[in-house]
């Protein structure tokens, strides 16, 4: 009777684990943030891609099929890529309930030895797939 209850409380603990430790975050704005992080500061488009569905997937399949994002060797140390929230869009609410949220970004871009600066506008729209955020459209300005 000890051992089933042994191997019972063991199954438990291990479920547990796995439905607490194992999930992912489920918050758009991380996944907003890592998308930036991936697509503007790294140029990682596979990274980017994971992160996206739909439009925005296309976007990036497009670029890979022309060849973009390919980037030499020490190409990220050769830039400071910096991105911050300016405002929530079309009722983004506090309620994180919602299946569809909108993002506007500023990002700056300036290369290393150079004092000029980019300035870019991103509006991110991003919808809960599957109980995952993902970047479904972005747009520069």
């Amino acid at each position: 009777m000890r051992n089933l209850s042994v191997k019972f409380f063991a199954v438990f603990l291990v479920g547990f684990l796995c439905l607490t430790g194992c999930t992912k975050t489920n918050d758009p704005e991380k996944t907003a943030a890592s998308f930036l992080e991936a697509y503007y500061t790294h140029a990682n488009l596979d990274k980017s891609k994971s992160l996206t569905s739909g439009l925005a997937q296309q976007k990036i399949d497009d670029q890979i099929a022309l060849g973009g994002g390919q980037k030499g060797a020490g190409e990220e140390s050769k830039r400071q890529v910096g991105f911050s929230k300016k405002e929530n869009i079309e009722g983004m609410e506090k309620d994180q309930t919602a299946t569809r949220k909108s993002m506007l970004y500023q990002i700056d871009i300036t290369r290393a030895g150079s004092t000029d600066e980019i300035h870019l506008l991103v509006r991110l729209t991003l919808e809960q797939e599957g109980g995952q955020w993902k970047v479904v459209n972005f747009a520069e300005s």
